[in-house]
């Protein structure tokens, strides 16, 4: 019902041009949402916006209680109470300290991958569902070294040696100190959605921030 009176009011005061009005989007890391947001102030500059983050668990939490408008997640396999759109799919790479003894190989089978000492984001995490999901697919299970519940600290943790960091390649922060290691033998992705729940899609907002982000992306 507020979301309906504030949509009302936009509509009554600005002729249905979206010149006022806040938006709340929850996403998994700033590298996607950035952009989006930018796409979103350059059609529609006298907006507000507010950004949280979190992983996809949290951000469909929030969004189905109300505390976000928007989500960018690296799922979609969600129920119907949630409209998703796909915006892109990255590979998932492997990095290592530059005196690592693999760093000079240029690349990393998955099944080697799995032998490794590997630093592992938290349960929920994307990347670590994609990669055990592709080493399950060849029979293998990844050796888990740690359990880290964030991407600057899991890069630190490899910088130090502690082991083998694994990030969507869109995430990956490029140090001297690092390596990074194409993995191949098979494919490990992560893929990159913009959502919102399905009853909530044709607010006048939230249609203004998907068709921003989809013009952005077409561009």
């Amino acid at each position: 019902m507020i979301e309906l009176e504030s949509d009302a009011a936009i509509l009554l005061k600005d002729s249905g041009a979206l010149r006022q009005g806040s938006i709340k989007v929850g996403a998994v890391s700033p590298f996607h949402v950035i952009a989006m947001i930018e796409a979103f102030h350059s059609r529609h500059p006298n907006t507000h916006t507010s950004m949280t983050l979190g992983n996809s668990d949290t951000v469909l939490s929030d969004l189905s209680n109300y505390t976000a408008d928007v989500g960018v997640v690296a799922r979609a396999d969600v129920d119907d109470r949630y409209y998703m759109r796909l915006y892109a799919s990255y590979p998932v790479i492997a990095f290592v300290h530059r005196d690592h003894r693999l760093a000079a190989r240029g690349s990393i089978d998955l099944a080697e991958l799995a032998k490794e000492r590997l630093l592992m984001r938290e349960t929920g995490s994307t990347t670590r569902r994609a990669l055990q999901d592709a080493m399950a697919a060849i029979g293998c299970t990844p050796r888990v070294a740690m359990e880290i519940g964030s991407r600057e600290a899991i890069r630190e943790a490899v910088i130090r040696g502690l082991g083998i960091g694994t990030v969507s390649q869109s995430e990956y922060v490029p140090d001297e100190r690092l390596v990074t290691l194409p993995i191949t033998g098979s494919t490990v992705e992560t893929h990159i959605y913009l959502g919102c729940l399905r009853e909530r899609r044709r607010s006048l907002i939230i249609s203004a921030f998907f068709d921003a982000v989809t013009r952005h992306a077409d561009a």
